[in-house]
């Protein structure tokens, strides 16, 4: 967090004088300034899952177009949910972005599933011809995949059904994994209004609640089973009348995962700013868009095209290494007073996915060059113009070398 004062960002898009003298790449204090500084102070029966968080998921399930919407505790529990209900056998074989978060290939190991590293392009996302030939290796092997996990990288809509052609797996077993995708939309289909996809309310998403998540789907069965398996398999838990259904079947091995009335208090409150600051974050990109088209090896981020929306939760450009080693101009970024977001790493390369994931033994190059080349700017709604400006500025020349006023 910046140790500057915090500008007065209330309202539309905030413009102040001058950028500041360090431009943090999340600001929690600036991201969202509209967000009420106390939630609903009313007292409640509930204080675990209740008629809020009820009245939660059914407005969320609405701005996504979804039949249901199940509140949970984080997105990876939600992940994890999503996974189980699969029945699956144990260690079965699950495809996997090798950019994917840490989080989503560890829910993958938590539901006993085996992850299966599939390689990304020069937008860090997946592709058919990767996702087919990862499909192809693991039926060589006598293992076929058995789901898909697709998560829509910065933010960028992915074909979920392509992909899960191209994997050769049922469309049920094919989960968005949907953390850095609230607000985007693909042939103006919401993510999340398909399939089933788990949302995460992380506090650097772009719906900040802070902890919880979401999962969205149109199978009436699968909503149920997720509502009952998140309270540790009792039915009727976190109903507005809490009345639970007689002899229940408690066994070892269960999560509680229900999501508290304050969050959704929160969670409701901050749904109804969310297309406001949406928008902010698209006129931050624009102007990222106008200030750094045209330089010599920088590649600005890929988009959806026709009737697609990107929710901007990251503005990833990339600058090729025989340009400028990655390192190099993070550093000298900083020295110009920008932070940039934390480095991407494949999950091939951490720790804990060692002998955990199935990764091809001619490696993952796409992920390694596109993790090596990756540089995420600032992009919340709070951020005022100067500041997008001064970052503009700043990347250009680093970038190029030769200092460079952009005009304004």
């Amino acid at each position: 967090m910046s140790e500057l004062p915090v500008e007065d960002v209330a309202g539309s898009a905030p413009a102040t004088a001058t950028p500041r003298s360090w431009i943090p790449f999340h600001d929690p204090a600036a991201s969202h300034p509209d967000t009420p500084a106390a939630v609903n102070g009313e007292s409640a029966q509930w204080l675990t899952s209740g008629p809020r968080v009820a009245a939660f998921e059914e407005e969320f399930a609405a701005y996504v177009a979804a039949g249901n919407a199940v509140a949970v505790a984080s997105g990876m529990t939600g992940l994890e949910l999503s996974l189980l209900a699969l029945r699956l056998p144990r260690r079965s074989r699950v495809l996997v972005s090798a950019l994917a978060s840490w989080g989503a290939v560890d829910a993958i190991i938590r539901a006993h599933l085996t992850p299966v590293l599939v390689d990304v392009d020069g937008t860090g996302r997946m592709t058919e011809a990767s996702v087919s030939e990862a499909a192809r290796r693991a039926r060589a092997d006598g293992t076929r995949p058995r789901a898909l996990v697709v998560d829509h990288w910065a933010g960028d809509p992915a074909d979920v059904d392509a992909l899960a052609d191209a994997a050769a797996v049922p469309s049920e077993a094919a989960l968005d994994e949907a953390s850095e995708a609230l607000g985007a939309s693909l042939s103006g289909r919401p993510v999340g209004g398909d399939g089933c996809a788990s949302f995460s309310f992380y506090a650097t998403t772009n719906l900040p609640i802070g902890e919880g998540g979401m999962i969205t789907t149109n199978d009436d069965d699968r909503a149920d089973w997720l509502r009952r398996e998140r309270a540790l398999g009792l039915a009727g838990h976190g109903t507005p009348s809490g009345t639970l259904v007689r002899r229940q079947q408690l066994a070892a091995g269960r999560v509680q995962a229900s999501m508290s009335e304050r969050c959704a208090d929160l969670g409701r409150a901050q749904l109804a700013l969310l297309d406001t600051w949406q928008h902010r974050r698209a006129g931050v990109a624009a102007a990222y868009d106008a200030a750094l088209s045209g330089i010599t090896g920088l590649r600005l981020p890929s988009r959806p095209t026709g009737a697609g929306r990107h929710p901007w939760h990251r503005y990833a450009v990339c600058v090729s290494s025989r340009v400028r080693p990655r390192a190099a101009l993070v550093a000298e970024l900083e020295r110009g007073g920008v932070g940039t977001g934390r480095r991407a790493v494949p999950v091939h390369k951490l720790s804990f996915a060692r002998g955990a994931c199935v990764v091809p033994l001619a490696g993952l190059p796409g992920a390694e060059q596109y993790a090596g080349e990756l540089i995420c700017l600032p992009v919340y709604p709070g951020l005022p113009p100067p500041d997008v400006q001064r970052v503009a500025e700043v990347l250009a020349t680093v970038v190029d070398e030769h200092p460079r006023t952009l005009p304004g």
